[in-house]
């Protein structure tokens, strides 16, 4: 089976449908787009109390 190197240099196989990405950069990406959301409904509260 070959094997190459993804754009993120881990080796993938090639009969893989998608790689599972490591958890570590899952939890950041989901805590960044949750605090980016977080400050949009903040802004938008603010905006509506004047």
């Amino acid at each position: 089976m070959a094997k190459s190197l993804s754009q993120f240099s881990m080796h993938i196989c090639g009969s893989l449908l998608y790689t599972i990405r490591p958890i570590q950069e899952a939890l950041d990406l989901f805590y960044a787009r949750l605090i980016a959301r977080m400050d949009e409904d903040v802004a938008k509260q603010r905006a509506a109390v004047f």
